[in-house]
């Protein structure tokens, strides 16, 4: 098995001189898929995080799409605890030990999904009220549909 992994691979773990610390390449490699691993998702979560914290941060948004944002303020919690975690000690190694750190970040990703797909809903069925709205992109539109407590801006 172990000779079948190194044919299969196109990496200096194939060299004659790299058998003799096989087994430490092959954690090292396990650490540096699992680190890219979860920096991928870290990456995607702080992104959405950010495009939808504004959104979800006006109380009108929030009270016409209640589930999605019950679901955003779930993410918003585990994503500032994380965050409170890792300003506390921001070395690799401590963040390494953060507790269910991938699972939390592959959860909050899917429910970041299900908000956007939500809020898309949202700015579609408002488009199809208002057929100006057509014309703005969702920025704007969030933007005018966060202003309706002061008419003369929207």
């Amino acid at each position: 098995m172990l000779d079948d992994h190194l044919i299969k691979t196109q990496t200096m773990k194939g060299s004659p001189y790299a058998q003799p610390f096989i087994e430490e390449i092959l954690e090292w490699e396990k650490v540096l898929d699992r680190t890219q691993n979860f920096l991928d998702y870290w990456i995607k979560v702080q992104q959405t995080w950010r495009y939808l914290e504004p959104v979800f941060s006006s109380e009108d948004l929030m009270n016409q799409m209640r589930q999605h944002g019950t679901i955003f303020r779930e993410v918003d919690r585990v994503w500032k605890r994380l965050m409170a975690e890792v300003q506390a000690d921001p070395s690799a190694e401590a963040v390494w030990k953060i507790e269910n750190l991938t699972e939390s970040l592959v959860s909050s990703d899917l429910k970041l999904e299900e908000v956007q797909k939500g809020l898309n809903q949202y700015l579609e069925s408002k488009q199809g009220l208002f057929p100006r709205f057509y014309f703005l992109s969702n920025e704007e539109l969030l933007e005018i549909l966060s202003e309706t407590k002061e008419p003369t801006k929207v």
